[in-house]
């Protein structure tokens, strides 16, 4: 049971790391884009 729960919260924090990542691969991406037409 310790393991399914600590799966939980790896899943929780792999979701926030996913969401931090994607906000900066689109304002890496917008800003390339604005730097490099």
């Amino acid at each position: 049971m310790g393991e399914r729960r600590h799966g939980s919260s790896g899943d929780a924090v792999m979701d926030a790391a996913r969401s931090s990542a994607k906000r900066v691969n689109r304002t890496g991406g917008v800003r390339s884009g604005i730097l490099e037409p």
